[in-house]
């Protein structure tokens, strides 16, 4: 594996992480990768998102965004889909609202992402790590 495993789980609030520097190597979700597969397992609480190079020279051809003790708190998927679909368009940690007040994190120490994909579909949720990392094989998800 060329790229090491860039732990997003406490990034700056609201930081756009559509981008991503590690070193002096550059990950841009939003321009150079479509998201090709989302997958969640209920028997480890996991969420993932398989990114796949959409521009020739990428030296990483996949990535994998992985959500840890994952819990959705809204969703939304279309069923119209066109190129544009698996285009990244915003991702971020952000707060959320309980009981009228703003929070960081959850009781438990989760923090809260925003996912919005070009096309409208979105995914608001809480996870205890998210991590970024190149996948070798598209064969297996562990």
């Amino acid at each position: 594996m060329s790229m090491n495993t860039v732990e997003l789980t406490n990034a700056e609030l609201f930081k756009d992480l559509t981008t991503v520097v590690v070193g002096k190597r550059f990950f841009d979700l939003h321009n150079d990768y479509d998201c090709i597969d989302i997958e969640y397992k209920l028997e480890t609480k996991s969420l993932a998102f398989l990114f796949e190079a959409c521009r020739t020279g990428i030296v990483e051809r996949h990535l994998y965004l992985l959500f840890e003790n994952v819990t959705c708190s809204t969703f939304k998927l279309f069923f119209k889909r066109i190129v544009e679909s698996s285009t990244l368009n915003s991702f971020y940690r952000g707060r959320f609202i309980k009981d009228d007040t703003l929070f960081d994190h959850a009781p438990d120490g989760e923090a809260y992402f925003y996912l919005e994909f070009e096309e409208g579909d979105s995914f608001e949720l809480f996870s205890s790590k998210v991590v970024l990392f190149e996948k070798e094989s598209l064969t297996s998800h562990e």
